[in-house]
């Protein structure tokens, strides 16, 4: 629920505007890292799943 309030961070008032825009820069790069993280994370997770169940359905093929 807090996680849409981090997007609207902002520099502090009376921040110089190269501040304002590298806050901008550095909570837009966090989000899109984390965001690819967490992507090549699921894409691992379900490699691994496909290996397994592979794997599975090969020894049960071999046992009939």
């Amino acid at each position: 629920a807090g996680a849409s309030r981090l997007a609207e961070l902002a520099a502090p008032d009376g921040a110089s505007p190269g501040v304002a825009a590298a806050v901008r820069e550095a909570v837009t790069g966090a989000y899109v890292d984390t965001f690819r993280l967490l992507m090549c994370l699921c894409a691992v997770l379900a490699a691994v799943s496909a290996a397994i169940a592979w794997s599975t359905l090969a020894e049960r093929a071999h046992r009939t």
